[in-house]
């Protein structure tokens, strides 16, 4: 069961690494990037990890997390909008980067707490 949390640490940081070679960023940044981006998501986990050690199924954190996509519409929404402003500002490709990896660890976050049946208030 707890193989399940590779699941968003490894899209995360292959989406990382995708970004930043697309990004021409260098090789070093996109190593800090993901280092962080593994700890902070390693370290959720175990905070958020039942005590009762009762985990969820693939399909109900899958559904767990469509929910949360659904009540994080509206951040996503204002973020995209942010990114938009960044790129017709021609921000800077570190910035950049850094700004994309915050989604992805964001929705990696999300699917950890649904996968560790934390509740989320309405």
């Amino acid at each position: 069961m707890k193989l399940k949390v590779f699941i968003p640490i490894s899209l995360s940081t292959i989406l990382i690494v995708v970004f930043g070679n697309v990004l021409k960023a260098d090789s070093w940044t996109i190593t800090k990037l993901i280092l962080s981006a593994v700890i902070f998501e390693l370290v959720c986990f175990l905070l958020s990890r039942p005590k009762d050690k009762h985990y969820l199924a693939l399909k109900a954190t899958i559904q767990k997390f469509s929910i949360f996509i659904r009540q994080t519409k509206y951040f996503s929404i204002f973020y995209l909008f942010f990114l938009i402003y960044e790129l017709w500002n021609e921000t800077n490709v570190l910035n950049l980067l850094f700004y994309i990896h915050i989604i992805f660890v964001f929705y990696s976050i999300g699917f950890i707490l649904s996968m560790n049946n934390v509740q989320m208030k309405e």
